[in-house]
């Protein structure tokens, strides 16, 4: 990976795949199970909690993920590259097109992993 990584066209084309695909999966799964807009979000919580990452909303809509199963296993570059897949997961549970801007990771050193989803 970290041979893509290195490689920016490389790397942004990757990341358009996962963020296409996490999209997809996140809008049949709202799809198929009928999940309504008012409780996407906590659906979205049960589905992290399975795979070990801990997400919630703050007073201002910001979302806090942490603590993550991944935050030990993955370097800063994997954190950022496979974050993709969240923002199009993130955006096809609840129905919205839009992006998930990071402003810190726990591969990076901080408590948590902090983002704003802005449609």
């Amino acid at each position: 990976m970290e041979a893509a990584l290195a490689d920016e066209q490389v790397a942004a084309m990757y990341r358009a795949r996962l963020r296409a695909g996490g999209f997809r999966i996140g809008s049949q799964l709202r799809s198929t199970l009928n999940v309504r807009a008012s409780s996407s979000f906590a659906f979205a919580q049960f589905l992290y909690s399975g795979i070990g990452i801990e997400l919630t909303a703050d007073e201002s809509g910001g979302l806090k993920f942490g603590p993550c199963f991944f935050s030990e296993r993955y370097t800063p570059e994997d954190c950022w590259f496979m974050s993709a897949f969240d923002e199009g997961f993130l955006c096809g549970i609840m129905g919205i097109e839009g992006s998930l801007c990071f402003n810190c990771r726990l591969t990076e050193g901080a408590a948590c992993c902090r983002a704003e989803l802005r449609s």
